[in-house]
């Protein structure tokens, strides 16, 4: 058995107790409240692949093959961290959507002066903005003519929900699921302090569409990738950034 939502609204998380689980709330498009249970496994899944799959969608919808999605640069900030001789460099968008990722001090300097590409024929845009015990991520299907994307899980009764969320509030939920993986970790882990950090294994710096935008894409080892639209100024200030040293308080840091 199989069974759909159409999703209009991600309205709120729950964390369990033992921070092994999140239910998330939304409601559909008939205004009904829905709600899903995911392992926080299957968040870092979602985490980490929403991001291409937002560009994809994206993509297809506008009929434009070179489109990257961007997230606006609002702030950032760094720190380095002792225990593990780790260089951690925080970006924020204006509506408070932040990751960590982890940087060699070489890394991030280079960052700062690396002259941007001219990528051909580049168009950017910037994106801001039932009762189910879902155990598994099965899989993603783009919807015909319409710039959405079916989720489906699978259940522990081993039946199959699927949700299918409109690229507004597929955005909403990549936004929401970083901040959802670090409660749930600290939680789990009972730190309040801890954090998450990914490792950058490469970037790349481009010129927006219209020139005067550096468009900054951080890449995993893994694949995990997300690119932010930032000024020329707030891509020298990045590569200028001064670390603070990491006390005995600073956050418990997590690859």
């Amino acid at each position: 058995m199989n069974t759909t939502d159409d999703i209009n609204e991600l309205l709120t998380y729950d964390i369990s107790g033992d921070g092994r689980s999140v239910r998330m709330h939304f409601k559909d498009v008939a205004g009904r409240a829905q709600q899903i249970d995911i392992s926080l496994t299957c968040v870092n899944a979602l985490m980490r692949t929403l991001p291409r799959t937002v560009q994809d969608v994206a993509r297809e919808h506008y009929d434009d093959p070179d489109m990257m999605v961007t997230y606006p640069l609002g702030r950032h900030w760094a720190f380095f961290y002792q225990d593990r001789n780790a260089h951690v460099l925080t970006l924020s968008t204006p509506d408070e959507f932040s990751l960590s990722f982890a940087l060699s001090e070489a890394q991030l300097r280079q960052v700062g002066k690396t002259a941007p590409k001219t990528a051909d024929e580049l168009t950017d845009v910037e994106l801001v903005g039932r009762e189910a015990d879902s155990q598994d991520l099965v899989n993603y299907e783009p919807i015909n003519d319409m710039p959405a994307i079916r989720i489906t899980f699978k259940q522990s009764d081993e039946t199959k929900q699927s949700l299918v969320f409109p690229i507004v509030c597929l955005v909403s939920l990549m936004m929401t699921l970083p901040a959802i993986n670090v409660a749930a970790l600290r939680v789990q882990h009972k730190d309040p302090t801890l954090t998450i950090a990914y490792p950058v294994e490469h970037f790349e710096v481009l010129y927006g569409s219209n020139m005067n935008t550096r468009i900054l894409t951080l890449k995993t080892l893994e694949g995990f990738s997300i690119s932010y639209s930032m000024s020329e100024t707030q891509q020298h200030d990045i590569g200028q950034a001064n670390f603070s040293l990491s006390s005995t308080e600073s956050p418990r840091l997590m690859h």
